[in-house]
């Protein structure tokens, strides 16, 4: 950041604060938002996020964290970062800064996963009247159908890519012979085995949770304090209501979590459904759904072919090329390990 940017960041930043800022950090991160870490001089120090204006389907991220946080903040969760202030006009919000480092998977341990788990249980024990207060998730799965009907979208933004290159070729091969055989594959198992049920019928509001959606390790701080973890959970731009099994399995097949270790995917797993008062056929869901949301998640590597995308990577960087290649492998990788169970 330029010495002229950072003293206009710093002008329009001011109104924002009592105190007089002393100076502003731009913090490098790999999300689509800015992030500057505020520096007070009575000692304080905020972070300010200023939300990208480009929303998926219309989606508000920064309207809908701020709520999200503000509302788990004044219920007593304290394992998040507190929320100052929000302008709805410049989309940006002003948090408490906290300190931390995300976990390498080589990192995470026992305790990590009791951790996560024991956040995650603490917010979908939140009852009816709380989840009244929101609005389904982004991208929510509240019947059987809607996982199929997110396939169906994500393979839609796709199906149309024309490739420019040999890497390009290969992707279009990939999507021809492996990717679409492999849909129509599962959907016709998915509707087999979901012959008998009213698979556009919602879920109970007592079975659905309240859930930050992009959950994972890629968005938990742990800060060490006295030789002892402390916890940050952040990222609660697609918040809202979901199935629970939606949000388990998306923590399992994240891209973000494929060198988490299978014990510890399992382990995850289990001490959920120990720690909640689940119905008795949440199991037979996850199991039905394992592979559909795999999938989902080979489809997410490949959002890179979509028309929107390839014109927000040619807009940033000169090539298209190694973002392609490099998603391309991680599509074929997670093709080959579709489900867990």
């Amino acid at each position: 950041m330029s010495i002229d940017e950072g003293k206009e960041n710093l002008d329009v930043s001011q109104k924002y604060f009592e105190s007089k800022i002393l100076s502003i950090e731009k913090l490098e991160h790999k999300g689509n938002n800015q992030l500057f870490k505020i520096f007070l001089d009575n000692n304080e120090t905020f972070l300010l996020k200023k939300y990208s204006k480009i929303h998926m389907g219309g989606w508000e991220r920064g309207k809908t964290e701020f709520k999200a946080l503000s509302h788990l903040w004044n219920l007593g969760f304290k394992e998040i970062p507190q929320p100052i202030s929000f302008d709805e006009n410049e989309n940006l919000a002003i948090y408490s800064y906290e300190k931390g480092k995300i976990l390498k998977p080589e990192e995470i341990t026992k305790e990590d996963i009791d951790k996560a788990v024991d956040f995650l249980v603490k917010l979908h024990n939140l009852d009816n009247e709380n989840k009244r207060m929101f609005s389904p998730a982004s991208s929510a799965c509240l019947c059987p159908k809607e996982y199929i009907n997110v396939i169906d979208m994500r393979i839609s933004k796709i199906i149309n890519y024309e490739p420019e290159d040999n890497v390009g070729k290969k992707a279009r091969k990939f999507l021809d012979k492996k990717v679409i055989p492999k849909i129509e594959e599962l959907k016709k198992d998915f509707f087999s085995k979901t012959k008998d049920m009213d698979i556009e019928k919602e879920i109970p509001i007592g079975e659905q949770v309240l859930t930050p959606a992009d959950f994972g390790f890629h968005n938990i701080l742990v800060n060490l304090n006295s030789g002892k973890k402390e916890y940050k959970f952040l990222d609660f731009e697609y918040f809202g209501r979901d199935d629970p099994v939606r949000q388990i399995l998306d923590f399992i097949h994240h891209a973000k979590s494929v060198n988490l270790s299978l014990k510890f995917k399992k382990y995850f797993i289990d001490s959920y459904i120990e720690k909640r008062n689940l119905s008795e056929n949440f199991i037979e869901r996850l199991k039905l759904l394992d592979s559909i949301i795999g999938m989902t998640w080979v489809l997410i590597r490949l959002n890179v072919l979509s028309k929107e995308q390839l014109e927000h990577i040619k807009f940033a960087q000169s090539s298209t090329r190694g973002i392609i290649e490099e998603r391309l492998a991680g599509a074929e990788n997670k093709l080959n390990e579709l489900s867990l169970f």
